[in-house]
């Protein structure tokens, strides 16, 4: 769909010859804590714009072979079998590794944990800390290989430990994972180790050789079952295996951060994780402590890096792994601030589910290994702030048991590398997408994997439905009867609970939300609602428990989406006569569950919605969040039923009703039916003018709800006879919006926020006869022709365009000022477009070769340059975007040797062997100008080949063109041969999204190219064309005749308005996209006789150009 792009996103300034953000160059590149600095409000949606955004990005990566083995006794006798492996094994494994520090030489150490899991199976595992000496995977090369260089040994010679270890009668008295569970690890500035452990658990100092300092400092709040010292009768407090898998130390060296891995057994709220203190000094608890909030209370602590003296990254993780993984990030906390509730403030910094891979590093080692990549493991353990600020991030693969890359084969140890980069926020989109009790489509729904998967997918909000449990507590899900969505009917123990109610003048037989307590609720799994039409989702059915309200807006508020704003919810009140007709009135604990969030207030993107009428009246008295009224295509409001009131939803879309609406709402949320009816023949009818009414009153018109298989498709849009095949959901969404639509509901995020994209060329013969003869017509509004070009790119409105044959000048006065006193001022009918970002470089044409080209007998003037032109930047190039342009990106190839091309095809004995030590390739220039659409990279592949004539029999210009346009073809193949300016070799990495924009020169059918060369291009299954048409080529072919006559092309085609005799009308330009983009339309800018715009085509002279505007919109991610 279409996305807004604002005329001000953010200031600019200019850099070299990019114009850029200036925030985004100023923004210091440490922790996403401080992206929301300099934010701005959105007043109408509560959704603040975060800019520059934080883009973590993968930039090396090494892992270590599962089954690798070292020195040491067998090990792994009593391990349990798993994917194919089953101890002893023949030495000591490396079951991954549960902390990492990086030394302060910048020695890398990692320690594994007890070894298989329990004290029981892990007597004969040895307690180590490797030292790692990774050659990293980069952009660069590396083999990604982990090696290790040697180890520590942990010991007790002196016996510290207090109680019998397994090693007891021996020497060394090697400690083993029979004896402590050891899981994470900081070094102090003197050497020595602290370490955290969960048999007890226990903080163990040991020195640089590993031996026991001091006795194991015990735990103040508790003990675990497997405490060597727990009482017969003592009740453990802290539960199995939730120890300390995370410990910190403050940069200063003074204070150790141990945290609890999960809750304790006897606290009520079990989400909270307890920071603790300990004095390194005197290896005592201070006994200061803070509360950290899970965000959900399976969820655990898996690691923690201090990166101040009070600020802290923390990784939370669940236990799933692979594609069942909810939760893999990195959070910051700061222990001076606190939220109300006296929980810590929690910061995203990474999302280890999707972290940018550019490069495609470690590509093809399993599930996670592309562009996203993802660390999809079950213990993610480890986070280092290393010393050049980036995040080292790594996995305990408890082996032989997790396989989450490939299904079968035990997991790698794996350590990451993840630069932090700040990157420029994406426009904000026109139609906002809402989640459908999550992405629905892709996990069951109403479930925090479902919610977590909109997020990943660029949801602007998700939606959870709510009803009440029988202690009142808010629940997500659809309905509060749930035999349909959980695994409740397969429970013998709550078989007795059946039953039959009416709800809403309905009868259910099943079991109900409010007949259960949150505990007895949380026993039961989700299960998928549409096994028959989504039976990929049944792979995840017995995984996830029913979220509370309080775990889904606390994952939204602590999310951002893919345009750097927070993610927002929009509750659905479920039922809310019939609860409170059984004493559970939802509306007060709605508002209690926002304002307990700090989200209770018009400013925060919060949207409470409900098919009835009372309680939203009710609730506009009782808060300022935005309310929706949602609307069927038949029936009434139940509350309005329950009171015999006889107010239809027929009634509420009338002009009176729609008034009445709005007297209480901002929203109406609208069946799809609504808005467009379907036809007999189950297409799209007519609009029916609600939405015009709507929005004369001021209401926004949410659509509801568009899902991505045919059967919900209007005919249209089905693709195939399979009614649970995907149809074209884009389309659909597309045709609403073109009504006027605002919003929509979609179980499909990943589908619906698939953007287009309109990229354009323009050859607008804006070049002069003389150096600054550009500038000098620019400067004020009034020069006929650069006004008539602005209003042909003000009537297209490209988001992205290539502007062919703009003189080049250094310091892009020309480009500044065809922006601000053109583009950005109505043209005739036009309205001004502003492109807050541009790119030029310099070019071959005017440039002295110092060389006689042409063999005239004489060196200097236009042919004898590098590339015709009588000064240097005459014909120029220019690329204007609405999106942000990744300014590091960009590879420009200006100096690229035409001798250097393999195969050219070099006239034969025209240029002289020193002559072509310094020939370029590319007459103007080829770049590659990466543009980054709503977190996602498109290369624009931009350049304007010489024309092929003007030349002799020796036919220079055409066999140049001809290579010119090869150039194109070979790297978006991935050539290794090309090289560009800044001395970087190879194509363009196989999968990149791109497009291949210019005048290019060269008709696949007529006029003089060398040997089909743009057949080079249109021939390649990595690209499509297309093929723009317009009723004016056809017109002038006609009228003109001439060469026209003889042509064997489709005049349609036609982009040129050359001369009659030759070579006539041509298709000259071109906008090819890549396969990986969808093509919903194109055409080119050349109307017929009498048609609007017609005048700004003209004829001969023209008052534009020879050349015609050429566009696409092109689908970014479609069905991804």
């Amino acid at each position: 769909m279409r996305r807004l792009r604002t005329r001000t996103v953010l200031v600019t300034g200019l850099v070299a010859c990019l114009l850029t953000p200036t925030a985004a160059l100023a923004a210091p590149a440490d922790t996403a804590a401080d992206s929301a600095a300099g934010s701005a409000a959105d007043a109408q949606t509560g959704r603040t714009r975060i800019s520059p955004l934080t883009e973590p990005t993968l930039v090396a990566r090494a892992t270590l072979d599962a089954d690798t083995l070292v020195e040491g006794p067998p090990s792994g006798a009593l391990a349990t079998p798993a994917n194919g492996r089953q101890g002893p094994f023949a030495g000591q494994v490396v079951p991954g590794f549960s902390a990492v520090v990086e030394g302060r030489d910048g020695t890398l150490y990692g320690m594994p944990d007890n070894g298989f899991g329990t004290k029981g199976n892990s007597a004969d595992f040895l307690l180590r800390i490797y030292t790692l000496a990774p050659d990293w995977e980069t952009a660069e090369g590396g083999s990604g290989e982990l090696a290790l260089d040697g180890f520590i040994s942990l010991r007790d010679p002196d016996g510290l430990a207090g109680f019998p270890i397994v090693n007891e009668g021996t020497a060394e008295r090697l400690l083993t994972g029979g004896d402590f569970d050891v899981e994470s690890l900081v070094q102090l500035r003197d050497g020595t180790f602290w370490i955290g452990e969960e048999f007890g658990p226990f903080l163990l100092h040991v020195d640089a050789t590993g031996k026991l300092l001091q006795a194991p400092v015990p735990f103040p709040g508790g003990r675990s079952p497997q405490n060597p010292f727990l009482a017969p009768d003592e009740s453990p407090r802290v539960k199995a295996s939730k120890g300390f898998e995370s410990l910190a130390v403050s940069a200063n060296g003074k204070f150790l951060y141990p945290i609890t891995e999960g809750a304790y057994v006897d606290d009520p709220q079990q989400r909270r994780r307890t920071v603790h203190e300990v004095d390194t000094a005197t290896g005592q608890y201070t006994g200061r402590t803070w509360d950290y909030e899970a965000d959900r209370e399976p969820n655990v602590i898996g690691d923690a890096f201090m990166v101040g003296n009070h600020r802290m990254l923390v990784v939370e993780r669940d236990d799933f792994d692979g594609a069942a993984s909810v939760t893999k990030r990195v959070y910051e906390v700061d222990l001076k601030q606190v939220e109300p509730d006296g929980y810590l403030r929690k910061t995203l910094v990474l999302d280890a589910l999707k972290i940018a891979n550019p490069d495609g590093i470690g590509a093809g080692d399993g599930y996670g290994t592309g562009d996203p990549y993802s660390l999809p493991v079950q213990s993610f353990e480890t986070v280092v702030r290393l010393r050049d600020g980036r995040l080292l991030i790594a996995n305990d693969n408890n082996y032989p048991g997790n396989a989450a890359r490939v299904p079968g084969t035990p997991d790698a140890t794996e350590l990451a590398v993840v630069d932090l980069r700040r990157v420029p926020a994406a426009a904000p989109s026109e139609t906002t997408v809402i989640a459908h009790r999550g992405a629905s489509g892709e996990r069951p729904e109403h479930t925090l994997a479902a919610y977590e998967r909109a997020i990943l997918a660029c949801a602007d909000y998700i939606e959870p439905d709510l009803v009440m449990t029988k202690d009142g507590v808010l629940v997500s899900r659809h309905e509060n009867e749930i035999s349909g969505t959980t695994d409740v009917a397969t429970r013998p123990e709550f078989a007795d609970r059946r039953t039959t109610k009416t709800v809403d003048g309905t009868a259910y037989t099943g079991w109900f939300t409010e007949d259960f307590t949150l505990a007895e609720l949380r026993t039961l799994r989700a299960v998928e609602r549409l096994p028959e039409v989504r039976p990929g989702n049944t792979a995840f059915d017995g995984l996830y428990e029913i979220p509370t309200f309080d775990e889904v807006i606390d994952l939204a508020r602590r999310s951002v989406s893919c345009d750097g704003r927070p993610v927002g919810v929009i509750p659905e009140i479920k039922h809310g006569t019939y609860f409170d007709s059984i004493g559970l009135s939802m509306e007060e604990a709605v508002v209690a569950g926002i304002d307990a969030a700090g989200w209770n207030s018009r400013g925060y993107p919060v949207q409470i919605q409900s098919f009835e009428v009372g309680n939203l009246q009710e609730l506009n008295g009782m808060t300022t969040v935005r309310l929706a009224q949602l609307i069927d295509a038949a029936g009434a409001p139940a509350d309005k039923v329950a009171a015999g009131d006889p107010l239809t939803y027929a009634d509420m879309v009338t002009r009176e009703g729609l008034h009445d609406v709005a007297e209480y709402a901002d929203v109406v949320g609208l069946q799809k039916n609504v808005m467009i009816p379907r036809e007999e023949d189950g297409t799209l009818g007519e609009p029916t003018g609600v939405i015009e009414q709507a929005h004369r009153l001021g209401l926004e018109v949410t659509g509801w709800t568009f899902r991505k298989e045919n059967q919900f498709l209007p005919a249209e849009f089905r693709i195939g006879d399979d009614p649970n095949a995907p149809g074209d959901l884009v389309g659909e969404i597309r045709a609403f919006v073109q009504a006027g639509m605002d919003n929509a509901f979609t179980d499909d995020p990943a589908v619906a926020v698939t953007d287009d994209l309109r990229v354009a060329t323009y050859n607008l013969s804006l070049n002069r006869a003389t150096e600054g003869g550009l500038a000098a017509d620019l400067a004020t509004g009034d020069n006929a022709q650069a006004k008539a070009v602005a209003e042909v790119i003000q009537t297209a409105a490209p988001d992205v365009v290539l502007l062919n044959e703009f003189d080049h000048d250094a310091e892009g006065v020309s480009a500044r000022l065809f922006r601000e006193n053109y583009l950005e001022v109505p043209q005739g009918d036009g309205a001004p477009v502003t492109y807050p970002y541009a790119f030029w470089a310099p070019v071959n044409t005017g440039v002295p070769s110092g060389f006689d080209l042409n063999n005239d007998g004489s060196v200097g003037g236009p042919d004898d340059a590098w590339g015709f032109g009588a000064f240097p930047g005459q014909y120029g190039m220019l690329v204007l975007s609405r999106y942000p342009i990744d300014t590091d990106a960009v590879r420009t190839f200006q100096g690229f040797r035409w001798q250097d091309m393999p195969g050219n095809v070099i006239p034969a004995d025209w240029y002289s062997s020193e002559e072509l030590e310094s020939f370029p390739l590319s007459s103007k220039s080829h770049w590659d100008v990466p543009v980054v659409v709503d977190g996602r990279t498109v290369h624009v592949l931009a350049a304007h080949p010489t024309p092929p004539s003007f030349d002799g029999a020796e036919d220079r210009n055409g066999r140049r063109n001809h290579d010119e346009i090869r150039f194109w073809a070979d790297y978006v193949q991935g050539a290794d041969y090309v090289y560009d300016d800044e001395g970087v070799h190879g194509g363009l990495a196989r999968g990149e999204r791109f497009v291949i924009v210019g005048d290019l020169n060269a008709d696949p059918a007529d006029g003089d190219s060398y040997d089909t060369a743009i057949g080079q291009l249109l021939s390649l299954d990595l690209l499509q064309d297309p093929a723009p048409t317009s009723a004016g080529g056809p017109e002038a072919a006609a009228a003109q005749g001439g060469a026209n006559a003889a042509h064997t092309g489709d005049p349609a085609l036609d982009t040129a308005d050359f001369a009659d005799t030759a070579p006539g009308n041509l298709r000259v330009d071109y906008v090819l996209p890549s396969t990986t983009l969808g093509v919903a339309d194109a055409g080119v800018f050349w109307p017929a006789a009498g048609q609007p715009g017609s005048e700004l085509t003209g004829t001969f002279p023209f008052p534009t150009s020879d050349h015609r505007l050429v566009w696409a919109d092109l689908e970014v991610d479609l069905l991804r």
